[in-house]
């Protein structure tokens, strides 16, 4: 049975990056020769969207495919387009699949019993009909929410058990307002450290060869005291660290809850949505200069976080 935590920590060997490029697609900001090639060749606002999406996005992908770690296509950027957004969503999945990226479907569910089940089939795969398996939105891992309580999120932690799956809990996000619940504190601490407790308690089944669990946390980089605080608890578990660039978090603040200062024992992915895909707002005239342009950017970036692991 594979195990997420260890494919992704080779990924970032290989590759010798932490990166992981998140997905977050608004059809104005990409690149305007897909654009007015799709609007010519196009007669139906889905089949445009469709093809925007697809060749903004499949041909990044084949560029990035060794300077980054892994992907996370944010499912709302795609559901905000209708069916035709989501025909892409799937089709971004298997190209991601197919070139052996890991990609972390970015959904944040969180429901019970039943609901849990359909989300877990949707995302992390095991749904059938008919006798096929039934895998449009089929990922490596999922980010989930905690806040209905733990007994929400056993669903999915079973469905990676057997699919060899990777999840990744809300426990410290990098919006301003996330202290309003996420540092609300007790006797027993806060509630982000009390689901950061649940996670390293629950993760144990998911351990893979590498010694680091594939039930993750998603710990903020705009928030590098309390990621340290939230890594010494869960000092085995895989962290997925958003708000690295764009949102505010330094080169400097993204690593601070790594396990260690090192992209091999780090147990960490920084994720870079707009800080990445900023080239699409660039004079971009053909595929080659956009994926040209991405792996430069590709490049510095890892380089800034690289400095600091080696620090």
């Amino acid at each position: 049975m594979s195990n997420f935590a260890d494919y992704l920590i080779s990924r970032c060997i290989a590759t010798k990056s932490v990166l992981t490029a998140g997905l977050d697609p608004a059809i104005d900001t990409l690149p305007k020769f897909i654009c007015e090639k799709a609007a010519r060749e196009t007669q139906s606002n889905d089949d445009y969207i469709y093809r925007v999406l697809t060749e903004s996005y499949i041909p990044s992908l084949e560029a990035l495919e060794n300077h980054v770690a892994a992907c996370k296509p944010n499912i709302a950027f795609f559901e905000q387009y209708g069916l035709a957004g989501l025909r892409a969503y799937s089709d971004i999945l298997i190209a991601a699949r197919s070139l052996r990226i890991p990609s972390i479907a970015d959904a944040k569910r969180g429901d019970i019993g039943s609901t849990a089940q359909a989300y877990a089939a949707a995302f992390l795969g095991g749904g059938f009909l008919r006798s096929e398996n039934i895998s449009a939105f089929e990922a490596d891992a999922l980010t989930v929410n905690p806040y209905l309580g733990p007994d929400t999120l056993e669903v999915f932690v079973t469905a990676c058990e057997r699919q060899g799956k990777g999840l990744f809990v809300l426990v410290k996000t990098s919006n301003p307002g996330s202290a309003w619940l996420q540092a609300h504190a007790d006797s027993s601490g806060s509630v982000a450290k009390k689901v950061a407790t649940w996670v390293h308690e629950r993760g144990s089944s998911l351990i893979g060869q590498r010694g680091i669990s594939s039930l993750g946390a998603v710990v903020g980089a705009t928030y590098p005291e309390e990621a340290q605080d939230l890594r010494a608890i869960m000092q085995n578990n895989l962290f997925l660290i958003p708000g690295f660039g764009a949102q505010g978090g330094a080169a400097s603040d993204a690593v601070a809850g790594f396990a260690q200062k090192s992209i091999a024992t780090g147990a960490s992915t920084v994720n870079v949505s707009r800080g990445l895909f900023s080239i699409f707002s660039q004079n971009l005239v053909n595929i080659a200069e956009m994926q040209e342009a991405l792996i430069a950017k590709a490049q510095l970036l890892n380089s800034e976080l690289n400095k600091e692991l080696e620090s």
